[in-house]
């Protein structure tokens, strides 16, 4: 032991007094007991001293712990005093610090409840994580094609495999449903009785465990319900269906519970899933042979099952199912759980609806958490511009006083958290604002009272909390440093160490640039989307749905003939057509064209010879279907280019099918049409074959001939009634439809578009935030510049000039970080833009001449001040 601890108490007992005396006791009291120990330990010494030192420390912790807690909670009162009195004596700036953190917040908000919401989907289901789907598919590598299982996967899982406690195939169906005269399409869904053991869809009338037994019984969704029986009890009663070619009564033995918004399955009506399958769908078939009808197929694994373990024994299973000659597939699982949120590899659906992409949350994350960060640099930015403006006497004098620079350090930080919080609730007042509008754009429906889950509510106080006292660390460590000499005469300058701040500035230039450069080339992508050429003429197209005619109507009533010389009959009416698939849904089949080689994805549709002149399709080779060959509708097929293609350099027309194809046709190719698109620009062109329907078409084209909309829609709804009485008029305009394939881009593209304005915006407050820090280090020079005749131009110049130059070296640093993001993003798309220089330009051009506007606006104020004052604020 040192000469210095000689007579000192035990080192331990002396750190624990320290840390519980309050910060007004610690002068005297710790002396007081020093001096009290060195008595004892001179009358009974070393050992008899310490352990009276430890007992005074004991006996007192309690009582110093409560004075420490009261010393600090005043403390906290003075700060927050302070806080409040400083926020109210510049209202403008508080309001900016306010106004920019509510911005960035009710962005974080925003974006929460979007990622909340997206992990929230399909949890309502009991047991959901023990879910999965059964996915099969055949080929290999990036050639691999996946497809819906068969028909009796389903029962085989549920019968031969003791991992599996319940197994339900669905497949999905447009069906019309008549009662009391009216006929309706209503969105089927063929299930097997095991549905609700699977799926937690509750029923408001009617027993799940019975419910889909019966082969002729039907489970109505509350509106179905409705538009057939009104207030009346369904169950028990029948109703006339229509489904494929089959039309039967069903008998209502449940109805089903409104459908939670976050379900990725959705249904306006059960039925057995024979009738909408067939009888073959419990048959094992070669695949691709459509002798079994495919169908999705869930399961539930037992409690304690390990689904790898199951995916084991598919090899020597299943899987010798999936055989047709050397076309050879394989089946996996999916989980259900991930489905939404597009978390892992997984093919399209035909009944689930369109799951999300990770992207989505991750982008709106990213930009929400960029704005905060840089309403957070513009906090601290202002709160040492103002603070060196109006605060540094007294800061300096609060020195001379004996403040330390911690006890800075927390007043800022309390003035942070201050101003974080109350950006906290105009955030959350903005996100109510705005919510509708969010939700539109992110087809969402999302409502404030999700806060009600207190996790979310904490997260977001914490969030406000941890930024408000990082904002506040920042000016509390640059105002407390310098000596109070310097504060007091006011001879402290930011300047000198203004390289801080710059790089934040340039930082968030930087930000505004990417956004805005990367918003413009979203932009012009989708206008590129939308305005493509799709290789067929959709405007002034009218699509009518047939579906909800039967055959045997359309059979006795010779529909479409009788429809189409009524129509043509009117000069607003310039061509009629019609086909068994829609334009976006044209059927499709996988073929094998070579035993070594992969199968092949080709679309197909039956049309009538009226289809080539209605839709403007055109040919490039050969002849389209014509009167003058009768053979025409059973032996000839029309081929787009990228059919053509797979015969070779030579010619396609005239080759028949079953020299590409290992198929039994004898159809022979009479013309080929030039690619058009008959699926969205986000898929390349398949192989497609056109040839003529027999009977019984599902969709009809009218090409209008003038510019009267309203004479023309009541000229077709008029005629097509008196040719069907009594059936629904289901119409849309064809290129509106095709608009709707780029939904999910224009709401990105404008939601985008926001961020990058607020972005640009509170950089700009930024802009402001550092001018007001230049003009307090040079207000001598600017009033010495004026005094000697320098103009209010020049003195613009000066105080912008600088800024521009930032402005500029974050162009240059944020364009390789856009042109990397961009074509990333682009690369998504098959059809796509160029990577157009002037872009580049114009998003850095566009942000420096707002910062170049913000500032002139600010140095004209400056420039207009007598010089007389600028001398005297800091002599």
């Amino acid at each position: 032991m040192g000469p210095d601890q000689v007579g000192r108490p035990p080192r331990p007992a002396r750190w624990l007094l320290s840390r519980l005396l309050p910060y007004r006791l610690k002068p005297t009291a710790a002396g007081d007991f020093e001096e009290l120990y060195r008595r004892v330990l001179a009358e009974d010494g070393r050992a008899r001293a310490a352990a009276w030192y430890w007992r005074q420390v004991v006996k007192s912790a309690p009582a110093f712990f409560l004075a420490a807690l009261c010393w600090k909670l005043e403390m906290f009162a003075g700060y927050l005093k302070l806080a409040l009195r400083h926020l109210r004596r510049r209202p403008g700036l508080a309001a900016v610090n306010v106004g920019g953190l509510a911005v960035g917040l009710a962005g974080c908000v925003l974006a929460l409840f979007f990622v909340y919401d997206e992990f929230a989907y399909d949890r309502f289901h009991r047991r959901v994580d023990r879910v999965y789907e059964v996915k099969s598919k055949v080929g290999a590598g990036e050639r691999t094609v996946s497809l819906e299982t068969q028909g009796p996967v389903g029962p085989a899982l549920a019968a031969e495999f003791p991992e599996v406690e319940a197994a339900v195939r669905l497949a999905r169906a447009d069906v019309i449903v008549r009662s009391g005269g009216q006929a309706f399409i209503q969105d089927g869904l063929g299930a097997d009785p095991s549905f609700f053991d699977v799926f937690s869809f509750p029923l408001t009338a009617g027993d799940p465990a019975t419910a889909l037994r019966e082969p002729y019984s039907v489970v109505l969704g509350g509106e179905a319900a409705r538009l057939c029986f009104g207030t009346a009890d369904p169950v028990g009663r029948t109703v006339s269906i229509k489904v494929g070619g089959e039309t039967a009564d069903y008998t209502v033995t449940g109805v089903a519970a409104a459908i939670p918004a976050r379900s990725s399955l959705d249904f306006d009506l059960l039925l057995p899933i024979v009738r909408v399958k067939g009888p073959a769908v419990d048959r094992w078939g070669p695949v691709g042979s459509g002798e079994s009808p495919d169908a999705a197929c869930f399961i539930r694994l037992r409690d304690g099952a390990d689904a790898g373990v199951l995916a084991s024994k598919f090899p020597g299973t299943l899987d010798k199912h999936m055989t047709r000659g050397n076309l050879t597939g394989s089946h996996y699982l999916f989980p259900f759980a991930r489905y939404h949120r597009g978390a892992g590899d997984y093919s399209f659906s035909s009944v689930l609806k369109p799951r999300s992409a990770p992207v989505y949350s991750v982008l709106l994350t990213s930009l929400a958490l960029l704005v905060l960060v840089i309403a957070g640099m513009n906090f601290m930015n202002l709160s040492v511009g103002a603070a060196a403006a109006d605060r540094a006497r007294e800061i300096g004098i609060r020195k001379v006083f004996g403040a330390r620079q911690g006890d800075l350090l927390h007043q800022f930080r309390v003035e942070g958290v201050l101003t974080a919080l109350a950006g906290l609730a105009g955030g959350l007042g903005i996100a109510r604002l705005v919510l509708p509008a969010f939700n539109a754009l992110t087809g969402k429906g999302l409502r404030l009272e999700a806060l009600g889950d207190g996790r979310l509510s904490a997260a977001l106080v914490l969030l406000a909390v941890l930024l408000g006292a990082a904002a506040g660390s920042y000016p509390g460590w640059s105002l407390s440093r310098p000596r109070p000499a310097e504060l007091v005469r006011g001879a402290f300058f930011l300047g000198r160490r203004s390289g801080f701040n710059r790089a934040f500035l340039v930082f968030q230039f930087a930000i505004a640039v990417f956004l805005v450069t990367t918003t413009g080339f979203l932009y012009l992508q989708h206008r590129y989307l939308a305005g493509a050429d799709l290789g067929y003429d959709a405007g002034g197209v009218v699509a009518l749905d047939l579906r909800q005619l039967t055959p045997q109507f359309q059979g006795a009533s010779n529909f479409m003939p009788v429809l189409k010389a009524r129509l043509l009959r009117h000069p607003e009416i310039g061509a009629v057509s019609w086909s068994e698939s829609g334009m976006s849904s044209w059927s499709a089949r996988v073929l094998r064209r070579g035993a070594s080689s992969s199968p092949v994805f080709v679309r197909s549709n039956g049309v009538n010879p009226d289809y080539l002149g209605t839709l403007g399709l055109r040919l490039v080779e050969g002849r389209w279907f014509s009167p003058e060959f009768p053979s025409d509708s059973s032996d000839a097929v029309v081929v787009n280019e990228t059919f053509a293609r797979m015969f070779g350099p030579g010619p396609a027309v005239g080759r028949s099918l079953s020299e590409v194809f290992h198929d039994k046709s004898t159809a022979r190719i009479v013309g080929v049409v030039r690619d058009f698109h008959f699926d969205s620009l986000r898929r390349t062109i398949d192989p497609a074959m056109i040839g003529l329907i027999e009977d019984s078409p599902r969709w009809a084209y009218v090409r209008l001939a003038g510019d009267d909309l309203q004479s023309a829609l009541g000229t077709i709804e008029k005629e097509f009634k008196a040719a069907a009485p009594g059936y629904p008029f289901i119409w849309s305009f064809l290129d509106e439809e095709v608009a709707r394939q780029y939904e999910s881009e224009a709401r990105w593209s404008v939601m985008i578009s926001l961020v990058s304005l607020f972005a640009v915006l509170i950089a700009c407050a930024g802009v402001l935030a550092l001018a007001v820090q230049t003009s307090v280090r040079r207000t001598r020079e600017i009033g010495i510049r004026r005094v000697i005749g320098a103009s209010g131009l020049q003195v613009v110049g000066l105080l912008s000039g600088g800024f521009a130059r930032l402005a500029a070296l974050a162009g240059v640093l944020a364009w390789p970080a856009v042109y990397i993001a961009v074509r990333k993003v682009l690369a998504g798309y098959p059809y796509r833009i160029a990577l157009s220089p002037w872009m580049f330009l114009a998003g850095g051009g566009l942000v420096l001449l707002l910062v170049l506007a913000t500032v002139g606006l600010y140095a004209v104020r400056v420039a207009r001040a007598k010089p007389v004052d600028a001398l005297r604020c800091l002599g």
